[in-house]
């Protein structure tokens, strides 16, 4: 299993929301945080593979394609 490491900077204080979507399209990770200036977070548990996160906020939607290899 593996892991990825997420860095986030933001200049203001409004809630994030971050899905993990595996190569299928599904779900398997979501979590809402509250960041101010740069913070880094980690998901484990991760099998061999490519993944999608969708990172939400207010004003837009990002979507970061994320590699886990061995």
């Amino acid at each position: 299993m593996g892991q990825a490491i997420v860095t986030i900077s933001r200049s203001e204080s409004t809630p994030v929301e971050f899905d993990l979507y595996d190569s299928f399209g599904k779900k398997i990770w979501s979590e809402s945080k509250l960041i101010l200036e740069e913070k880094s977070f980690i998901i484990n548990n991760l099998a061999i593979g490519i993944y999608y996160l969708r990172v939400t906020n207010l004003n837009e939607i990002k979507i970061v394609p994320i590699m886990v290899l061995k």
